[in-house]
């Protein structure tokens, strides 16, 4: 999707709407916080002005039910806007309606970069 907000706001919305972590937020003497690191969901990649690029475990409601999934999001400079780019792979196939769940990260997308 694309959003008239620069690549560095959009990140800040989308970061806090959906609590992407960055390294900045595990502690380096933490072991649980270690492990996190190393989970294959979670990555942080950023070029502040130019390129963010987040993965993490992220919930969302669809139909009245709850899901969990690991979210990614790609936010690139587009002219003064940005481009988001956005993957999503549930953690449980249980009541999960892919073409529900594509709507409403996308709602929620475009709440967050308003």
């Amino acid at each position: 999707m694309a959003s008239p907000l620069d690549v560095d706001t959009a990140y800040a919305r989308v970061r806090s709407e959906f609590g992407f972590r960055s390294d900045a937020d595990f502690n380096p003497n933490s072991n649980s916080d270690q492990w996190a690191m190393m989970d294959n969901a979670w990555h942080f990649d950023a070029t502040p002005g130019a390129f963010y690029q987040m993965s993490d475990y992220a919930r969302q409601a669809v139909n009245g039910a709850e899901h969990s999934l690991v979210l990614k999001t790609q936010i690139q400079r587009d002219g003064s806007g940005s481009r988001i780019n956005v993957e999503y792979l549930p953690t449980t196939s249980a009541g999960y309606d892919g073409d529900a769940m594509g709507e409403a990260l996308e709602e929620r997308f475009r709440m967050a970069l308003r």
